[in-house]
């Protein structure tokens, strides 16, 4: 399989934002929607790539969610999936 370019270059922008304001700085924002759902896997990566870069394992992701009365049960039970298998922090 061909790596994709876009991938490795948001993925490598992740990884300098990490450099520049450490892991405990940088938080994604989740509402479970689908490019929601793509930048959150992409975090991910970035975070692996950076650990592995500096040679140690930290925190998890930090991920933001805004639980509101309008969503759909349906909607919540999928981001509190996505944390648990993605091991984002909410």
């Amino acid at each position: 399989m061909q790596s994709n370019p876009l991938h490795k270059r948001a993925v490598s922008q992740i990884i300098n934002a990490l450099r520049l304001y450490a892991p405990e700085g940088v938080i994604v924002s989740f509402n479970g929607g689908k490019d929601a759902t793509v930048v959150a896997a992409l975090t991910c990566a970035g975070f692996a790539g950076y650990y592995e870069e500096v040679g140690d394992i930290g925190p998890p992701p930090r991920g933001i969610f805004f639980d509101d009365d309008l969503d759909f049960e349906q909607v919540k039970y999928f981001v509190k999936e996505v944390s648990l298998s993605r091991k984002l922090s909410f």
